[in-house]
């Protein structure tokens, strides 16, 4: 071997001992730098021909072992996921409270029906009315409050998605300039290990945000896949994220969709060219979809969409219960003294038609409870009775039962409207004409249906009959009489009549099989002739049925027949039943006993027409009592049908009662939204959409008002193809006319409830007087009257506590509840329920805490692993200080001797 070899070998020794105590000291100097990796020199001895030529350095690389460092970047997405999870969820156990502690939900519903329990037990107490409304107002303010809360937290998640998607595209950045680095190097021979770092640290940062995947060429550059498998960073292709953050809170208290979040390629110059490819879809609430499974981003996603809108969720489950639950009882009464005016919250157009079933009665009251004076002096010991408003009976052209907005608003106003003249026979109080037609345009059409609207304040029910009707022009003149009578029941053509020699009995055979009783009034029209000795006359009128068999009916007649056996009268004779019966303090309409009918055709121009109607009204005692009443009908009107005509005249044998004011006692009108009545035209609302309201009283006088509910019910349109079962409430909580809390965005099926816990608020006319918070219900009076007459009239008693015993019985009631947020479909009281959400939330967040503890567990303990490989070992680098050292020494001292054997050399030659 030569010296020139020598000297070559130790000279490169030399150069490798140079290079490897700098990379030693690289490693002492980052040994606390996180995410640095121990580097190493790999050599190789050189050989030429054989013959060893010193060493040289192959490359320097890094200490690391890549399966822990996959782990590392799997385990930190779900190590953040959980985190975030956990520090949202322990942000809402904080609002929510510990079940029990003051500030905690069940404990503002324990305060209100604690306060209302008190109500219960002394009504008239009016601190105690203002105390239950004032925790009702403090329930809903929690309620409204959490949600609004919670809601403020999905917009800061929102807020948060939007800076890590900041964050993320600027790792994207640095990586994108490090493969084009790490490239470079390579093509160089130069070493990459410090741009393998902080490659490697950049790919940690984007797993802490969104779950990827990796995958490396040769040289080491990455490319990296975003949830299922979109590409976030190519060799030689730049991606961005982008998402726009909501502007407001207001996007999720509305419902507005959130914006997606989407990957967009880039050029050089930062401008984004082709199309993009979505992590996460844009939506509202778990429309969202995601290809994300794990980071922060994905949890912030699932906080935002999915984990807190269940709890909302439940929280309008909870908030719909308390209001529609405590709204249906508060609408089924009034407060003391109640309203002078209700107004519904509920938007509706006038041509607005539902089915309807069941009853509703509606009271005017004066400031003590009591009814309000009558218009009529015959009724100064009732006062105004309440009307009762058959809703299941309304017709608006459709048939019983449907009756639109307008017809509703005509009820309500024909009885408490301007009073007119009664028609008194017999038991009924008072006999209306009610129009079944709708115009009478002059010139057409010629006939006018009618029936009539009767009303029995009697003590015994009152059987009635229409035995004709005769109509006067407005000239006087006779122009038609009835043309279509009540259903009768037709004699047969032989054997009509049956008698008995020196009997008064009368049998007539009947072509249908009869339908009237032992002890029924029938009224009998008069045969063609005398039967049997028998006259017309004494066959004609009003008669007690004492026998019946299959089609035939015996009577007495006014005579008794001068010879025995059947007589057959062709002359189309025949028996009239009732008409209808009406009950003792019933007012309702005869229409679906059938339309009554007249002629007009004989003078078409006529201006107008009196409509007579022969009545007799049979009471329970059997004694009749027969009068004819007239009504005028104006010729040249629309929107007819439905409407009421007061008597013009009473005959003998009746009585016409004149009121003795032209004052209404009460209005029902439809407004706008600015409270401002719909215009009309023809006595109709034009089409627009509003809300129903009662004023109590008129221009000179205020009253009050109270509704019972009694059985009504919305039934939505259950004919419909689906169905509509609509909402089922009663009248005035259909409406909205009495809630106690406000309605949230009020549907044909009930309340919204989407919302729901956000906008629960107590009524605003509540707040301002809680006197009118309901405690009590109507009341039949039982106190003494004029003559012993029946008292078919209601007052509100200060005392009643039947509607606050409602209201405290409610906490214990089992009500319904549908699946929301994970909670199941169950059927709770509200206080079990309220413990439920607050279970249900203190369950997540110590699953949330179990949760990222044991993540951050696992991924400490990845970490820990990998910073074990490939981190710095501060005793192994001091010990190879020591070996460097000695190399370089030993490899000099060669050096020495070589230079000191050449000048030997050369001063031997």
């Amino acid at each position: 071997m030569s010296l020139a070899l020598a000297l070559n070998n130790a000279v490169s020794g030399l150069r490798l001992n140079q290079q490897a105590i700098s990379v030693l000291s690289q490693n002492i100097s980052n040994v606390n730098t996180p995410g640095y990796s121990k580097q190493l020199i790999n050599q190789s001895a050189v050989y030429i021909a054989g013959v060893g030529s010193g060493v040289k350095i192959d490359d320097i690389t890094r200490q690391i072992d890549k399966y822990l460092q996959r782990s590392v970047q799997s385990q930190g997405s779900v190590n953040a996921s959980s985190d975030t999870t956990n520090q949202y969820y322990q942000r809402v156990q904080s609002l929510l409270g510990q079940p029990g502690a003051n500030n905690s939900l069940d404990s503002f519903m324990t305060t209100f029906f604690n306060a209302v329990q008190s109500l219960a037990e002394s009504p008239e107490i009016s601190s105690l009315r203002s105390n239950a409304v004032s925790a009702g107002s403090s329930l809903a303010q929690q309620l409204s409050g959490l949600a609004g809360s919670i809601n403020d937290l999905r917009f800061q998640a929102d807020g948060d998605i939007a800076d890590a998607v900041s964050t993320v595209n600027g790792a994207l950045d640095k990586l994108y300039a490090l493969n084009k680095s790490i490239t470079q190097a390579a093509a160089l021979s130069q070493s990459t290990a410090s741009l393998l770092d902080a490659r490697d640290n950049a790919i940690r940062t984007i797993s802490q945000y969104v779950n990827i995947s990796t995958s490396y060429n040769a040289n080491g550059a990455v490319s990296i896949v975003g949830g299922d498998s979109v590409a976030l960073l190519e060799e030689g292709t730049r991606y961005h994220l982008t998402y726009t953050q909501a502007p407001s809170v207001a996007v999720f208290t509305s419902g507005t969709a959130t914006s997606a979040l989407q990957v967009m390629t880039l050029n050089d110059a930062g401008q984004e060219v082709g199309g993009r490819a979505t992590l996460f879809s844009s939506g509202v609430g778990d429309q969202v979809k995601t290809s994300l499974s794990g980071g922060s981003i994905y949890a912030l996603q699932q906080i935002r969409d999915q984990k807190f809108t269940g709890v909302l969720q439940q929280l309008d489950q909870l908030a719909s219960h308390v209001r529609d639950s405590v709204n249906a009882i508060h609408n089924n009464g009034s407060g003391y003294p109640a309203a002078t005016t209700l107004t519904g919250d509920r938007l509706i157009t006038p041509s607005e038609q539902y089915s309807w079933s069941g009853t509703v009665r509606i009271a005017v009251l004066k400031a003590d409870g009591t009814p309000v004076q009558s218009s009529y002096a015959d009724e100064a010991y009732t006062g105004l009775r309440p009307l009762t408003l058959d809703l299941a009976r309304l017709n608006s052209g459709s048939g019983n039962g449907k009756p639109t907005m307008q017809t509703i608003v005509d009820e309500i106003n024909n009885y408490f409207g301007a009073p007119g003249n009664k028609a008194q026979v017999g038991n009924l109080n008072n006999i209306e004409l009610a129009s079944d037609t709708t115009t009478l345009p002059s010139g057409s059409p010629s006939l006018f249906n009618f029936d009539l609207d009767l009303e029995n304040i009697s003590a015994g029910q009152a059987n009635i009959f229409v035995t004709g009707a005769v109509v006067k022009d407005d000239t006087g003149t006779t122009i038609s009489g009835l043309t279509q009578g009540q259903p009768t029941a037709a004699l047969q053509a032989t054997g009509s009549y049956t008698t008995t020699l020196g009997s008064a009995d009368v049998t007539i055979s009947l072509q249908s099989t009869a339908t009237v009783a032992v002890g029924d009034t029938i009224y009998m029209n008069p045969p063609s002739g005398t039967v049997n000795g028998i006259s017309a006359a004494n066959l004609t009128g009003y008669f007690k049925v004492t026998a019946v068999s299959g089609s035939q009916v015996t009577f007495t007649a006014g005579a008794a027949a001068t010879s025995s056996g059947p007589v057959s009268d062709a002359g189309g004779i025949t028996m009239l039943p009732p008409y209808d019966t009406i009950s003792t303090g019933e007012q309702r309409r005869t229409v679906d006993k059938g339309q009554l009918q007249v002629d007009f055709s004989a003078n078409l121009g006529s201006k107008y027409y009196d409509v007579t109607v022969n009545v007799g009204v049979v009471g329970a005692d059997g004694v009749v009592h027969t009068a004819p009443v007239t009504y005028r009908v104006a010729n040249n009107q629309v929107e007819l049908f439905n409407k009421r005509y007061s008597t013009t005249a009473v005959g003998s044998g009746g009585t016409m009662v004149l009121p003795n004011t032209s004052q209404p006692s009460m209005r029902a009108i439809l407004v706008d939204a600015n409270g401002n009545e719909l215009p009309t035209v023809n006595g109709k609302y034009i089409e627009a959409q509003a809300t129903l309201k009662l004023i109590g009283g008129n221009p000179n006088q205020s009253y009050s008002i109270a509704i019972d509910e009694m059985n009504s019910a919305q039934l939505g349109n259950p004919d419909d193809l689906p169905p509509d079962n609509g909402s089922g409430w009663g009248f005035s909580h259909y409406f909205g006319l009495n809630n106690f809390f406000d309605s949230n965005d009020p549907a044909l099926t009930g309340d919204t409830l989407a919302g729901s816990a956000l906008n629960l608020k107590v009524s605003d006319r509540l707040l301002q007087n809680a006197n009118l918070i309901s405690t009590g219900t109507l009341a039949q009076m039982s106190v003494a009257n004029a003559g012993a007459k029946p008292l078919y009239t209601y007052a509100r008693y200060s005392g009643d506590n039947t509607i606050a015993q409602q209201f405290a019985k409610l906490n214990s009631a089992v009500l319904d509840f549908d699946a929301a947020g994970g909670l199941p479909t169950t059927q709770l009281s509200l206080q079990s329920y309220t413990s439920q959400v607050l279970g249900y939330v203190s369950q997540k967040s110590a699953e949330a805490s179990d949760n990222a503890a044991n993540a951050k567990t696992l991924y400490d303990g990845f970490v820990s692993k990998s910073d074990a490989v490939s981190g710095v070992n501060l005793d192994e680098e001091l010990a190879n200080t020591v070996t460097l050292q000695n190399a370089y020494s030993a490899t000099a001292r060669i050096v020495t001797i070589v230079n000191k054997m050449y000048e030997d050399l050369l001063q031997s030659v």
